[in-house]
């Protein structure tokens, strides 16, 4: 499996439920960097204001594998 440093947002992130996160800097990709070897969940979260739970803010996990489709799709970059 291979290893996630940091990712970058590089377009609008559709994901297959057909949930959309805007490209803007109020997008933020939360790695779970918990166990190093197999990570599990990471996080996708807008974030309208300075802390996290008013109303439009909204997040969704997504697997390993699915972080990869994003960047086959183009919608970010993992280093």
């Amino acid at each position: 499996m291979k290893k996630v440093k940091s990712v970058k947002q590089i377009a609008e992130i559709v994901l297959r439920n057909g949930i959309k996160y805007p490209f803007s800097s109020k997008t933020i990709i939360e790695l779970d960097k918990k166990n190093v070897v197999a990570k599990k969940e990471h996080g996708i979260v807008f974030q309208q204001e300075r802390n996290y739970g008013t109303v439009g803010d909204y997040c969704h996990y997504i697997s390993h594998d699915e972080l990869f489709e994003l960047e086959d799709k183009g919608m970010i970059k993992i280093n």
